[in-house]
């Protein structure tokens, strides 16, 4: 089984909060400098803004989760150049947890 989840968390100025999640169940052959930019405008859209750095205010971070149980795989992100001008335009943090279990 694998699950892959993407969510962009931030602060409202009260608590924390996810202003964007999906969820997928493949690894392979996902685009994931598509997967961070559309995670980004996903947040962007759902809090009304006009711009992503706009989202800063907010403090975001990108989390990708990785769950893996019983599939062998070698997890491996790259990233395009217009990925990382979205997390450096938002300010965003990135976090990437995989957990694997064979």
């Amino acid at each position: 089984m694998i699950r892959l989840t993407i969510q962009v968390v931030g602060d409202d100025g009260i608590e924390e909060k996810v202003f964007f999640k999906r969820v997928l169940d493949t690894y392979d052959d996902v685009d994931f400098s598509a997967l961070i930019v559309d995670a980004l405008h996903g947040a962007r859209a759902a809090l009304g803004l006009a711009s992503l750095s706009l989202l800063k205010a907010f403090s975001p971070q990108v989390c990708l989760l990785l769950y893996a149980d019983g599939e062998r795989l070698r997890p491996v992100l790259n990233f395009s150049t217009e990925a990382i001008l979205a997390l450096a335009e938002a300010e965003s943090s990135f976090d990437f947890d995989p957990y694997i279990y064979e």
